[in-house]
This record gives C-alpha cells, structure tokens and sequence, in this order.
C-alpha cells in the first residue's frame, strides 16, 4: 500500500511525463524568439555600417542553443531545426557566430569583415 507520501511522487511523476511535450514546446519557442531579436540586433549593427566605422558587438550567452550564420547577402539564425533569415545591405563573409563571444566588423568596399576575439 502506498503512503501519503508515496502517492504524490507517483503523482507529480505522472503530471511531469504529461506534460513534458509542453515544456519543451515551450522553450523551444523562447529559443526561437530570442533567436529572432538577436538576429534582427545582430543585422542591424552589419547594416549600419560605413566607410571608416568599426563597430563591436555580440549576442546572446555563452551556451545559448543557437547560432547566427553570415552568408552573402544574408543572416540566418538556427537552432535544431528551425531557422529565420534576413536580407543583409552589405555583402557578408561565410562565418557562424558563436554566441557570447565579442566581434569586431568593418567595411571593406560593400563587403563586411569580421573578426572575432573569443
């Protein structure tokens, strides 16, 4: 026979199974949507770029579950399966960023350079 205490963790097993699906929907769309800001952040800086101007920057933490892709004309953030993309005014190196770490960029002609420093 199960005692009082027995029953709830057998109890609050059964709910956490349950609803596991849930959670992980859930975090997966707040991967997601942060991805997206950070995307768009990320974008902007590149995009605001001029002759001559040297902007630093970085997105995200150490660990975050995703990473911004620059390719040609464009960004891409992914993670897992999922992926958002935007159009870049600047032609882009072929690079993923990783996030946490801090990025130095600069035009060269209509291209971006990017260097990182880990």
């Amino acid at each position: 026979m199960l005692s009082s205490w027995g029953a709830y963790v057998v109890a609050t097993g059964v709910l956490v199974a349950a609803m596991s699906p849930v959670f992980v929907g859930v975090l997966s769309s707040s991967v997601i949507g942060s991805g997206f800001r950070y995307l768009d952040g990320v974008r902007s800086v590149l995009d605001s770029l001029r002759p001559g101007m040297t902007v630093s920057f970085s997105y995200g933490y150490k660990g975050f579950p995703g990473e911004i892709r620059l390719e040609g004309w464009g960004l891409t953030f992914q993670s897992g399966g999922a992926n958002v993309s935007f159009p870049s005014h600047w032609f882009l190196p072929d690079i993923a960023l990783v996030p946490g770490t801090s990025y130095s960029a600069h035009l060269t002609g209509a291209s971006v350079e990017v260097d990182g420093s880990g």
